[in-house]
């Protein structure tokens, strides 16, 4: 365990010597701030940093040339990205066993504290020396969140330099086995997730496909190599092996962010990162790389010479049938994308049309069998802390459903309100008591209006659309929820997906035409609410609110009971001064609506501010 005392000083002082050490894995970093920073301390050191918005913890585990006596680890920390708390696991090798038939086990040796260093102004880095008596082969260092203030933005965490000190035992030299990094990075709490090149053994796990295929080959270029003993040759497909492994690490961690940008309908997400790792590969990820050369019968044994062109044959007719494949692939999903744009957002399971029907003379297969109905795990229990917001809902929408609803699992919560919603269309509730069901209802939208997945958020939006139109709230409104719905909808109407705009207009809409709520309240609302001031004046809110607008005007009159004309003229007037095209645009459009309501005599007085051109530019049009 770790020790400051003075007895453990006077132990480091006798004897110690600056271990070398290797990067073995590490959870993510920044492209300009890598861990491979941490192998040697010089002035011109940068230092590693996580990547931005990243999961917590952080990880970073080094292997040391031999078994060592450590005795001493100094840390040098980032002036403002600095992690709350730092852990320590250690690792040895039974030398008795071969590193294949090892059982690694990490033994935590305990975790240090860090200052905020917010009395400093962040200005200075702080030093952190840990004194400690253990004999290793392997350290994990595990960084907990980071601690948050105005200069880091990206809620990262640096290391700007690692020491370590002590002895090292004996001569014996430790192979720097990529599958004894894989072993040893599983033995605590499962595999590190989105661990950088470094980690993957010679199947390719944690890479890509494209760069595992690649390096399946070289390694067996490489054995070849050192069996005919050509290791010059062994020494440059070893340097290319660990060059791909560093772009694969990355491209690997770009495809799982990609995933989860198209598994959230996020696809301006998942474009820029599609890009980003084209760019990686054709810098050198795979097609950057040089091909490995092949070389004389003099160079080689006679029998490995052939093999190693046809290696390369392989390899270039892989990459080409993958790239036709690849190419195939996203021509289907283009036409797949083209055909959902017809139908209806995030539609439900039950409305999709399962292709397997759709062909004469058969049922579904058991392929598309599966997959129309997706099987969802059974919701948890009702945590203690959410029991007095879901257990007053049971009594209409049935355990089941709230459970699912109030789940931490984000696809049951979407199917506990899809359900729910179902219900509400159908009327097959565990009441029939209207006032019941809608305060039940809207408590149940309120609850999860603002929630942080928007597949979750939409079939809120959907809920309230039923609620709105079906049912009818009586009794006294609470000022606090509806407030907090609606400004839940309205920042909604910027999202960055179309359809989920879409479907907060409605929503905001089904709002304004109940009588619970009434387009008065929701007029002045949909004006004044701002969450934000750079968010709420955003082009992308700005756009979505005066989408509402129009419909607004087109259903509703101008009158001190409904709409109010000055406040809509003001806002619209401001929007077709705005700077953004876009937005003068949408702006036009609704003064043009307007003006054919009201005529352009009432609207004259709120327009004689702007430029001549503009003022033109709306007399044209």
């Amino acid at each position: 365990p770790t020790t400051t005392t003075k007895t453990a000083k006077n132990q480091y002082k006798k004897m110690s010597t600056k271990l070398r050490f290797r990067i073995v894995s590490v959870t993510s970093e920044e492209p300009e701030y890598k861990a491979t920073e941490l192998l040697a301390h010089t002035p011109q050191t940068k230092g590693w940093q996580c990547a931005r918005f990243c999961e917590y913890p952080q990880e970073i585990t080094i292997q040391f040339l031999s078994l060592v006596h450590l005795k001493q680890i100094q840390f040098l920390c980032h002036q403002s990205k600095i992690p709350s708390r730092i852990e320590l696991f250690s690792y040895a090798p039974d030398t008795l066993l071969p590193l294949s038939e090892q059982d690694p086990r990490y033994r935590r040796l305990g975790y240090l504290s860090l200052d905020s260093n917010e009395r400093s102004g962040f200005q200075a880095r702080e030093v952190k020396t840990v004194y400690m008596d253990s004999v290793c082969l392997y350290l994990k260092l595990i960084f907990h969140a980071c601690h948050s203030n105005k200069y880091n933005l990206f809620n990262q965490v640096g290391l700007v330099a690692l020491t370590c000190t002590g002895d090292i035992m004996g001569a014996e030299s430790y192979p720097a086995s990529d599958q004894m990094s894989v072993n040893i990075n599983r033995s605590i709490d499962g595999p590190i997730k989105g661990a950088a090149g470094g980690m993957s053994g010679e199947d390719g796990e944690g890479l890509d496909q494209i760069t595992a295929d690649r390096l399946a080959v070289l390694h067996k270029q490489k054995q070849r190599a050192v069996e005919s003993e050509n290791y010059d040759e062994a020494k440059r497909i070893k340097d290319q092996i660990d060059m791909l492994k560093n772009f694969g690490g990355a491209i690997a961690q770009l495809e799982q962010k990609k995933r989860l940008a198209i598994q959230n309908e996020d696809y301006d997400h998942a474009k820029i990162l599609k890009h980003e790792i084209d760019r990686i590969r054709n810098q050198g990820g795979t097609g950057g790389l040089n091909p490995v050369k092949s070389v004389s019968h003099s160079q080689w044994k006679g029998e490995h010479a052939p093999l190693v062109k046809q290696d390369q044959e392989e390899i270039d007719r892989a990459a080409q049938e993958r790239a036709e494949r690849i190419q195939k692939e996203e021509e289907e999903a283009e036409a797949e994308r083209a055909r959902a744009d017809k139908q209806s957002f995030f539609s439900s399971y039950d409305e999709q049309v399962i292709p397997a029907l759709n062909k004469k003379g058969g049922g579904a297969t058991d392929e598309f069998a599966e997959g129309a109905e997706p099987t969802l795990p059974e919701p948890e229990e009702l945590r203690p802390a959410i029991l007095k917001s879901a257990e007053p809902l049971i009594p209409v929408f049935g355990e089941d459903i709230i459970k699912r609803c109030f789940s931490s699992n984000w696809t049951l919560r979407e199917d506990g309100l899809k359900k729910a919603r179902k219900g509400l269309e159908s009327g097959s509730l565990e009441t029939s008591d209207n006032a019941q069901i809608f305060s039940a209802g809207f408590n149940l939208v309120n609850c999860h209006i603002k929630d942080k997945i928007s597949l979750v958020v939409v079939e809120s939006m959907r809920a309230l659309k039923v609620l709105m139109e079906k049912y009818e709230g009586t009794g006294a409104k609470s000022e606090t929820v509806v407030e907090s719905i609606a400004g839940g909808v309205v920042d909604k109407l910027g999202d960055g997906v179309p359809k989920v705009r879409d479907d907060a207009v409605k929503a905001y809409m089904a709002l304004a035409k109940s009588n619970y709520i009434g387009c008065h309240f929701a007029s002045n609302f949909l004006l004044k609410h701002a969450q934000h001031k750079k968010i709420s004046n955003s082009t992308r809110h700005v756009v979505g609110r005066i989408q509402v607008i129009i419909p607004m005007m087109e259903t509703f009159k101008f009158s001190p009971s409904e709409l109010p004309f000055d406040m809509f003229a003001e806002y619209l007037v401001k929007a077709y001064d705005n700077p953004v095209k876009e937005v003068r645009e949408t702006a036009l459009a609704a003064l043009l609506k307007l003006c054919k309501l009201v005529g352009p005599s009432k609207l004259l007085p709120h327009i004689d501010h702007l430029r001549s051109a503009q003022i033109q530019h709306l007399e044209e049009e």
